[in-house]
């Protein structure tokens, strides 16, 4: 009796542990990802098939498949799943707008950007004609594109140009002081 309680026990316990890597697997591998595609060398957004990753990392290694991809139905050998499997991170929307901010200063008021916090906000993007964007507002097989023209903008200053441009009524504009 005491070697099937053991048995047992060991059964649990491996497979408790095969459905935290399962659950790893799970997170890893949710949300949008960016990369160029090898064919045309154009901006692509993917997602990935997160259910069967978690499944067959249950089983062993997870196997990495796309779901979707903006460039469907174009001919696809998948050549970037490979990098995705590699760094699954890098090519997560969030980690690419946080990467190209790092280290610079706001276009419009001077301030360092500072990566955003769990819950906190990013930078926006300004672009040539000198509006603003929410990153988040952008299409993800875009982003790369826009992220080569525009400059970084602080969270506080997108708000600002939003709320001068949807309500001019609100600010008027001073001449200088006698």
């Amino acid at each position: 009796m005491p070697w099937s309680l053991l048995a047992l026990a060991a059964v649990f316990g491996l497979s408790l542990y095969r459905l935290r890597e399962a659950h790893r697997a799970w997170r890893t591998y949710r949300g949008t990802r960016v990369v160029s595609c090898p064919r045309g060398s154009a901006s692509a957004a993917v997602e990935i098939d997160r259910t069967l990753a978690a499944l067959t990392t249950a089983l062993g290694r997870p196997w990495v498949r796309l779901r979707g991809c903006t460039r469907w139905p174009a001919p696809c050998g998948r050549e970037c799943v490979p990098a995705i499997r590699a760094a699954p991170a890098d090519s997560l929307v969030r980690n690419v707008v946080n990467r190209w901010s790092a280290g610079r200063a706001c276009a419009l008021c001077g301030y360092a950007l500072e990566e955003p916090r769990s819950g906190g906000f990013g930078p926006a993007l300004l672009g040539p004609e000198g509006t603003t964007v929410d990153w988040q507002d952008l299409a993800p097989d875009r982003l790369l594109d826009r992220l080569r023209t525009d400059r970084p903008v602080c969270w506080y200053c997108h708000i600002g140009a939003q709320l001068r441009h949807d309500r001019p009524d609100l600010f008027r504009e001073t001449g200088p002081r006698a």
